[in-house]
């Protein structure tokens, strides 16, 4: 699903590339969109909470590194007879600790939080399973997955009632939000595409989320990410753009002051320091 990391109208803001028309927003979406996706692929982790079921094998001990970035579960069930037909084991939240133990993977400030990557067998007189299973595809994982969950609250909320395939979404103040935007009403995750006044041009049900009604009144939020991956979206996306005024050449310059490299083939050095305290050491 395409996400973006920071909005269309920060982007163009003047503290970014002044534009003031609206003649390239598509395209700028469509930027943003691959530049985040773009982050994604450097970090080796998604900074966008989703709702998925993952499946990965046992290790025999009584921990292991997760195969995501866990927010929260939802099941977590274990093939331990190996059939390959069902998980017919529910483990208890008593079976189980999450690790690291200071993780926060839900906080209103997105400096503070951090995800869960590790699973551990709880040893304490409450729990009942004695270690992770060794096999092949023997547990499933149903949850929250990505980074981190971070919400910031608008002050806005749905001014019409929705049913569970309405894209234009009415809301009381179109002014608080930005097309590239994840909003949450409810349980539902939103993409905003556009925005005409009071009207959000949206994709419903997003990150693995249920599109749904939704009554009249409903708060609305907005997902947030760390600063330094906002920043990186906005210095890469930027770049991208400016490239396209000198024919997507790597350099600029002439004869008399010399050739002057400004765009290379990898992210820019700036972005890359951004980005690598947050890059994922793979498994």
């Amino acid at each position: 699903m395409p996400h973006a990391y920071i909005g269309l109208a920060t982007l163009k803001s003047s503290g970014a590339l002044n534009i003031t028309g609206t003649g390239g927003d598509a395209r700028l979406l469509v930027l943003l969109e691959a530049i985040s996706e773009a982050i994604d692929d450097y970090a080796g982790r998604s900074f966008q909470p989703r709702i998925e079921t993952k499946y990965f094998s046992g290790n025999g001990k009584s921990s292991m590194l997760l195969p995501d970035d866990l927010i929260a579960v939802t099941t977590l069930k274990e093939d331990d007879n190996l059939t390959g037909t069902g998980y017919a084991t529910t483990w208890a939240t008593t079976d189980y600790v999450l690790a690291p133990y200071d993780a926060h993977p839900t906080d209103s400030n997105p400096e503070r939080t951090s995800p869960y990557t590790a699973l551990e067998v709880d040893r304490r007189d409450s729990g009942s399973q004695s270690r992770l299973g060794r096999g092949q595809r023997r547990f499933e994982l149903a949850g929250k997955w990505g980074w981190a969950e971070s919400q910031k609250a608008t002050g806005a909320t749905t001014s019409e009632e929705l049913d569970a395939s309405e894209t234009g979404v009415d809301v009381s103040a179109g002014t608080s939000f930005e097309a590239g935007q994840t909003i949450l009403v409810e349980s539902e995750q939103m993409y905003i595409t556009a925005i005409s006044s009071n009207t959000l041009t949206v994709v419903r049900g997003v990150n693995g989320t249920t599109a749904a009604t939704h009554a009249t009144g409903k708060s609305i939020t907005t997902m947030q990410y760390p600063a330094a991956v906002r920043e990186a979206a906005l210095i890469e996306t930027a770049r991208l753009w400016t490239m396209r005024t000198s024919g997507y050449a790597s350099s600029v310059g002439n004869p008399d002051t010399g050739q002057v490299t400004i765009f290379g083939g990898q992210l820019h050095p700036r972005t890359r320091a951004l980005l690598d305290p947050f890059r994922r050491i793979g498994l």
